[in-house]
């Protein structure tokens, strides 16, 4: 039999038969455990290794030197704390500066993130925040040299089982349940009265994000070496160009996405979707293929009614050399175009302008768009539907229904490449292409058997 005495926090003495067995456990540093012949000498060994330890963790948390990941003793001898755990080394030795080894050790990752955000995130289509902010999380107060094969290996791990954050739930999201939680809470926080939030599930998180998130590391590492001295670049790029970011195994591609939406479900949705104007933003979204963004930023006085199309204009920024003047935001995905109305999207658009002459059609922001389409998902029972799956449905639609070609698809897509669109987004329907066939009449080519 064996017999478990708890006797601090991170410290437990275990009895089995005529020895004692202690147990030190300190977050993030992986279990110490040793056996004595009697219960004075395992709580002794016990205490004393528990106060090394959160002085440890304590010195490196000072110098946010901390990991944000369960080390194991492997991780312990590459980040050079194993001795310091171990006991074989005063914990003040780590804190004290070591002798640059490479050149790495001079370049703080949290560094190179900050200047890659700084500098070249500021046109990029996507926002970098989220990313940049959970790598600086995980990488909080590592030098370069510190990035191992082993670290970013241990980091596909975390992330992947949701250890850093959880990924997309696999349930379809109660819009109406969040909302009463967010209300609950919010007259909590008046009251004064504390609040119990409810643990929610972690989801394991998606490869795709993984990747993306790693290459955004990547492209920092490549564009920090862009702004070192002349002098100074020959001695980096050796080093960077063997640095193992470049070189560690990125997970496997996902599946592109394929979901379709029936017109069952069209009609369910429009049934619990209560603002009119939103109901119309998502037909037209239907009819258009337009993004969620560039439906929200239509303007009335940009619709050519006579001739059967609309102007969608690029976003714009301040420009970054010339502070004073306007420029289209370079990587944008939105480029200036006209794109075809067909006569469902007209009389849309005339119901949505009547008695206006300028301004927004729609006047509510893009994140907005999307919560009403999740909320009306949600209460009509429609699992796994996504506001931008009306793009795959239109551009299919089109080609089922109207014949369009790839070509003509991209006058209202706005894609240059083909390849993007057909990979994307171009899931016509077997059972229609089958009809169309049999309805033009074509010449049967049939044989004895």
């Amino acid at each position: 039999m064996m017999s478990k005495i708890a006797l601090f926090p991170g410290l437990d003495i275990s009895q089995r038969q005529q020895s004692f067995r202690a147990r030190v456990r300190v977050s993030p540093f992986y279990d110490l455990t040793k056996t004595f012949s009697t219960e004075l000498d395992a709580a002794i060994w016990g205490t004393t290794a528990l106060q090394r330890l959160n002085k440890l963790r304590t010195q490196l948390k000072s110098e946010q030197r901390l990991p944000s990941f369960p080390i194991s003793r492997e991780d312990a001898i590459n980040l050079q704390l194993f001795d310091a755990i171990e006991g074989l080394q005063g914990v003040e030795t780590v804190a004290k500066p070591k002798m640059m080894a490479t050149i790495g050790d001079k370049i703080l990752v949290s560094d190179i993130i900050d200047s890659y955000v700084q500098h070249d995130t500021k046109l990029q289509a996507t926002n970098p925040s989220a990313k940049a902010r959970r790598l600086k999380e995980y990488f909080a107060g590592m030098t370069l040299a510190d990035v191992t094969m082993t670290l970013l290996n241990k980091y596909k791990e975390l992330r992947k089982s949701g250890g850093l954050g959880s990924g997309r739930s696999t349930e379809p999201a109660d819009y109406t349940k969040k909302n009463r939680e967010y209300q609950a809470r919010l007259r909590a926080k008046k009251r004064g009265t504390p609040f119990v939030v409810k643990v929610t599930p972690v989801y394991t998180v998606h490869n795709d994000t993984i990747r993306k998130e790693i290459g955004f590391l990547r492209l920092a590492v490549k564009a920090y070496m862009h702004r070192i001295g002349d002098s100074e670049f020959h001695r980096y790029s050796h080093y960077i160009a063997g640095h193992p970011i470049f070189f560690v195994k990125l997970p496997s591609k996902g599946k592109p996405r394929n979901r379709r939406i029936s017109d069952e479900e069209v009609t369910a949705l429009l049934r619990n979707i209560k603002c009119p104007l939103k109901r119309t933003s998502f037909l037209l979204a239907l009819y258009t293929s337009l993004r969620r963004t560039e439906i929200v930023s239509l303007r009335v006085e940009d619709v050519q009614w006579d001739k059967c199309q609309v102007l969608l204009r690029a976003p714009v920024i301040k420009d970054p050399d010339n502070p004073g003047n306007w420029i289209e935001k370079p990587k944008s995905k939105t480029k200036t175009r006209f794109v075809p109305l067909i006569s469902e999207a007209i009389k849309l658009l005339e119901e949505a302008c009547r008695g206006r002459t300028s301004g927004k059609i729609f006047n509510f922001s893009p994140e907005v768009f999307s919560q009403s389409i999740g909320r009306g998902c949600s209460k009509a029972e429609i699992s796994d539907l996504r506001l931008h799956d009306s793009r795959r449905e239109s551009v299919s639609w089109l080609h089922d229904v109207h014949g369009l070609t790839i070509t003509e698809l991209m006058s209202f897509t706005g894609h240059a490449d083909p390849t993007v669109l057909i990979k994307h987004y171009f899931g016509p329907d077997a059972g229609k292409l089958a009809e169309k066939i049999a309805s033009k009449g074509l010449g049967k080519r049939e044989f004895a058997l």
